[in-house]
């Protein structure tokens, strides 16, 4: 078995139908880590390979599966970080931890959306019970050192932290109007498509990918299905979760929030 320490990243859906992006990170000491799988949906993860050609397939949160398809083909979890409101208590409304990243962030545009019980209800309940059940435990306001952890992560307050931005990156593709309400639609649109590449160019500061991840630079001169363009925008957040894993597993994130909820974020890497 690789001796190499494995990090899950998953950009988790709120809900049961929308799919979900998923990345891990292979860590070695002395290297960049690298992004192994990536995909936009766990069932394409299962799969090994992104069909960027094909609209990613929505499936149940199933990260038994993904675990043990790591383990098989790579390695054993040792981390795990979503993108979702999670922790030992039902998550049904905003929480200290909400109210701690916006007094931090929400200067800075990246505010959090307030949880309910319909979204993520349910869906972090599942992924709890089954990180659990896995053997993880969750990370509160301390690091897990003695077994496999998984933590909440906020990408916004993350791609901040680890490339330096003073103000949130507005590559969120369905957030176009609102970001560029002064521009025709037509620049809107190839706004966001810069941004994406813009997010995908300071990623792979971060981490080398492996020879068989395709992560194509998006062409602002193409016409891409805003379905396209969202698992594009999925699968980089699962790489930032992923990151944001990373920077946990060195002792270099801090905990936001309380012992009932916490989100993790990296420490400035980059001064602004």
């Amino acid at each position: 078995m690789s001796e190499s320490l494995f990090i899950l990243g998953v950009d988790a859906a709120w809900t049961f139908h929308n799919p979900s992006g998923v990345a891990l990170l292979e860590v070695n000491a002395g290297a960049r880590p690298q992004l192994v799988p990536l995909a936009r949906s766990y069932s394409e993860f299962l799969q090994g390979e992104i069909c960027w050609d094909e609209p990613a397939k929505v499936s149940p949160p199933q990260l038994p599966k993904l675990l043990e398809y790591c383990q098989t083909h790579y390695g054993n979890v040792q981390v795990v970080a979503l993108d979702i409101p999670i922790g030992p208590q039902p998550v049904r409304s905003y929480r200290e931890a909400d109210r701690a990243v916006t007094r931090k962030y929400g200067g800075r545009g990246a505010s959090v959306h307030s949880p309910t019980p319909e979204r993520p209800g349910i869906v972090a309940d599942l992924l709890y019970q089954q990180l659990t059940e896995a053997g993880f435990r969750w990370a509160g306001l301390s690091p897990v050192t003695n077994r496999p952890s998984f933590l909440e992560v906020y990408p916004h307050i993350a791609i901040i932290e680890l490339f330096g931005y003073s103000y949130r990156l507005p590559y969120k593709v369905q957030k176009r109007n609102q970001y560029f309400k002064d521009d025709p639609p037509e620049i809107r649109y190839k706004k966001s498509v810069e941004k994406l590449n813009e997010l995908r160019d300071k990623i792979l500061t971060e981490v080398k990918l492996s020879e068989k991840i395709n992560l194509p630079e998006l062409d602002i001169d193409q016409y891409y299905a805003v379905k396209y363009l969202k698992g594009y925008e999925d699968a980089l957040d699962s790489i930032i979760c992923a990151l944001v894993g990373y920077y946990y597993q060195k002792g270099e994130a801090i905990a936001l929030g309380n012992e009932t909820g916490t989100v993790w974020v990296p420490q400035s890497t980059q001064g602004l």
